[in-house]
């Protein structure tokens, strides 16, 4: 039976929910896309936070192209002076993955202008069709009245314990009785609550040119930051065409430059259109996808090198359109891996619109004003997108990202909309799906497909459960490659919903990151 409402599929159950709510009540793909966004703040607040940024895809059913929204974070227009004045709220701490440790940075001087509300005003007035307080509800009621935290989230919880217990504030929210919630207790924020209910009523200037704004500038200026008014004022959410491609009568449509996720999953399908041994064969295996990924990379340090930019610096001067790849390929090149830090939502309506969001709060700066609620991003000081770190950056420059919601379109009409969290895994995950997708695969057996991912050096990392001889074939050409035992959050988590060519929806959420999915 074909479905009247549409199809959701998200990090978390009342992230999904609160879609499928909007689209019970009639909203269109984007109103839900909206609702899940907030949601994600509160339900996923390791992952997720107004102060962050990102990208959507959107793809109204009347229009025959999709479109990508830029609202990732900024820069500040003024950069430090010296070192010292990068350094004076800026730090390392460690956080404890089990099997090893990282070095993150936190403090107010690692955080970038945020992009996150602004994305979401920009969909609201281009396509949303329902009053911005009905979307805004879900989120407030659910910050006031309290999430019970996932395994999943506690888990994340427990990994960068340093970071949310690092100011009074953070301690207030993620470890109110002087000890980390766990599992299954609540995660309330009175205070984002009552910022929300502001925002249904003011809408953007609330955080532009309101109160909103001016706390946050305050609190990170005070302390060692570098946002200003201005930096609010004048961001803007930056309109791209899709970096488009095709792939065996599969038209990819994935993110641009100078985000480095699009680049990455395209270049391996690129690569394997020009091998004519990849036309006869079925899929790409494991072990061809991780050598597809590793000459990608060799690719992006080559460019990266002939670009004139040296390892752990930026851009010397603002980039060129036709620059702006070679500028993607430089982030990778120079790109460290981290864990933590993305979340994603698919959406499709019953009249066949989709829309799509990726965005993330990096680690989080460890800062928690009394009066938001909510941790600010610690994105200057995330090697993921920031490779030069606290002093040398240039400023009011969009940052770079992996993060890629992907569009693919088969020759029959049918549409798949997806994306993943998962840092420099997202470019590996995305990959993978989308060639068991192109396969003729279904989406959940794609989406569960065992992942290969492999760093810049050829180090490979790879889920068990490889069909055949992939296992053996894999690791003859990389044989220090890890073996996961079992699905990995590692791997990211890919959620994704596809539209047949009748119509007819279907959702998957990864397990990896206990994602949920929903069909109304």
């Amino acid at each position: 039976m074909k479905s009247r409402r549409g199809a959701i599929a998200s990090g978390h159950a009342m992230t999904t929910e609160a879609a499928a709510e909007v689209l019970r009540e009639g909203g269109n793909a984007f109103d839900a896309l909206l609702a899940a966004m907030l949601v994600a703040t509160v339900a996923e607040p390791l992952l997720a936070s107004p102060a962050g940024g990102g990208f959507a895809l959107l793809r109204p059913t009347a229009r025959p192209r999709a479109g990508i929204l830029d609202f990732f974070v900024q820069t500040p227009r003024r950069a430090p002076a010296s070192e010292e004045e990068a350094l004076a709220d800026f730090r390392p701490v460690e956080a404890d993955f089990t099997t090893a440790s990282q070095t993150f940075h936190i403090g107010n001087g690692t955080t970038a202008t945020p992009g996150f509300l602004e994305g979401f005003f920009a969909i609201h007035e281009r396509l949303g069709t329902l009053p911005l307080a009905r979307l805004v509800e879900p989120a407030a009621m659910a910050a006031r009245e309290g999430v019970r935290l996932s395994s999943f989230q506690s888990s994340v919880l427990a990994i960068i314990a340093p970071i949310v217990t690092a100011t009074p504030g953070a301690r207030a929210l993620f470890a109110p009785q002087e000890r980390l919630l766990s599992k299954g207790e609540l995660f309330r924020s009175p205070a984002y609550a009552d910022v929300l209910d502001n925002l249904a009523i003011e809408g953007a200037d609330f955080y532009r040119r309101g109160e909103l704004g001016r706390i946050i500038v305050e609190a990170v200026a005070g302390t060692g930051g570098f946002l200003a008014p201005d930096d609010l004022r004048r961001y803007r959410v930056i309109a791209r065409d899709p970096l488009a491609m095709n792939f065996r009568d599969h038209a990819l449509a994935l993110n641009p430059p100078p985000a480095a996720g699009g680049t990455m999953v395209a270049l391996p399908l690129a690569l394997a259109a020009t091998d004519p041994e990849e036309r006869h064969r079925p899929a790409l295996d494991a072990r061809r996808l991780s050598l597809l990924q590793h000459r990608s990379l060799e690719i992006a340090a080559t460019t990266a090198v002939n670009s004139g930019r040296s390892p752990g610096r930026g851009p010397k001067r603002p980039a060129a359109p036709d620059e702006r790849l070679a500028a993607a390929l430089a982030i990778i090149a120079n790109h460290r891996a981290s864990r933590l830090g993305t979340t994603h939502v698919s959406v499709a309506d019953g009249k066949g619109s989709i829309a799509a969001a990726t965005f993330s709060n990096g680690a989080g700066n460890g800062f928690v004003h009394p009066s938001l609620g909510f941790m600010l991003n610690n994105m200057l000081g995330e090697t993921d997108v920031h490779p030069s770190g606290a002093y040398g950056w240039q400023p009011d420059r969009r940052l770079s990202s992996m993060m890629c919601p992907t569009l693919i379109e088969e020759a029959s009409g049918a549409r798949t909309v997806l994306g993943s969290g998962g840092s420099n895994r997202i470019r590996s995950a995305i990959l993978r799906v989308a060639c068991e997708l192109i396969a003729g695969r279904a989406l959940e057996p794609a989406i569960l497909a065992p992942r290969v991912h492999v760093e810049t050096g050829g180090t490979a990392d790879f889920e068990e459960g490889l069909e055949g001889g992939e296992r053996a074939a894999l690791l003859e050409t990389f044989p220090e490659a890890r073996a996961w035992p079992e699905p990995h959050m590692f791997f990211g988590g890919v959620h994704g919903v596809r539209v047949d060519r009748e119509g007819k929806l279907s959702a998957f959420a990864d397990p990896r990151r206990e994602g949920a999915a929903s069909i109304v």
